[in-house]
């Protein structure tokens, strides 16, 4: 009966792939994204986010969920594939990751001794001012706040909720601040070579010489493809927005697993830009203010806040349940 196991589970598993992805061909993560996807009618928002529900349970990873995808200019205008991916090219201004911070990434962090507990980390902590002027005075704010709470005890608002929190592995990490997304950055620089799948995917990156942080406005943007013409990050959309995004429209109620729309994919090869969670920018929302940007829209928010162009700005110590991040890497 063994024999038969394996080839039972791959097939099973390919078919939640294609499900939850809406594809019809080729193995993840080269399946291929529907050209017309799936009227949402057919193949309801629901379904799809059952099958990666699934997924996620039966503790199926996907095995670019570490990559990070070149950027090499920061030029807005709106780009085709091939215009954003050259064969012959500059060397990356940056990388960005493919996905958002997931709960299965952010654990590490938090189980990590010289992770949440460590000093050090808070106080390595960096933003920038609204004109794209590097802060490196905030670690000792990172660190108050961090300790007045809940220290090493303090765990994202959402974590032990069935929905949004540790259980659900492939799925953005939420409730977590703006001062907690900057220091796993810290983290995440300093330990990456002790994971096999991270060390994989960084070395590969600036030849790991590098720094990680949160993403400027400006490099999320053209990690996005660019604001031109009101665009969302796949372009302009002719078809329901439902089966490209996780926004208000499609009624899931909370957050999808990050590798579930390839249709909404970036024209640089960027995932889940638009919709699931806003993202947390490196820098201020405006001058004057202590708020930090935010971008991409979420499952709670109309398609429209889903557009590249859109924005938003929160207090740094705001855990919402519709905000995560994703990091970028650059030149160390």
């Amino acid at each position: 009966a063994n024999r038969w196991a394996k080839p039972v589970y791959d097939r099973i598993e390919r078919g939640l792939i294609g499900l939850m992805r809406d594809t019809h061909s080729g193995e993840y993560p080269n399946d291929v994204p529907i050209d017309s996807p799936t009227s949402p009618k057919s193949l309801t928002p629901q379904t799809r986010l059952e099958a990666g529900m699934l997924l996620d349970s039966l503790g199926w990873t996907p095995p670019d969920l570490h990559d990070f995808i070149p950027v090499r200019s920061l030029d807005d205008q709106t780009l085709t594939v091939s215009q954003a991916n050259p064969r012959n090219s500059v060397d990356p201004l940056f990388y960005c990751a493919k996905y958002p911070v997931t709960v299965s990434q952010y654990k590490r962090f938090v189980d990590d001794p010289q992770g949440y507990a460590d000093e050090s980390v808070w106080h390595s902590v960096v933003g920038f001012d609204a004109d794209g002027k590097q802060q490196n005075e905030l670690g000792e704010q990172a660190w108050q706040w961090f300790t007045k709470n809940g220290g090493v005890q303090r765990r994202p608002y959402w974590w032990d909720r069935p929905r949004f929190g540790v259980a659900r592995r492939l799925f953005p990490v939420v409730g977590v601040t703006w001062w907690e997304a900057a220091a796993y950055c810290v983290w995440l620089e300093r330990h990456w070579r002790e994971y096999d799948d991270t060390r994989a995917s960084m070395e590969k990156v600036f030849g790991g010489n590098l720094t990680l942080r949160l993403p400027r406005d400006e490099e999320w943007l053209a990690a996005a493809g660019g604001d031109a013409d009101n665009r969302f990050a796949w372009g302009k959309t002719g078809d329901d927005i439902r089966s490209r995004a996780n926004t208000d429209e499609s009624n899931l109620r909370g957050t999808s697993p990050v590798c579930m729309y390839p249709a909404g994919t970036s024209p640089r090869g960027v995932m889940d830009v638009s919709g699931n969670v806003w993202e947390w920018q490196a820098n201020l929302y405006e001058k004057d203010s202590s708020s930090r940007a935010l971008r991409g829209g979420s499952w709670s928010h109309a398609g429209t806040y889903a557009r590249v162009a859109a924005r938003d700005g929160a207090h740094p110590f705001i855990d919402y349940q519709g905000g995560g991040f994703r990091v970028g890497a650059f030149p160390g």
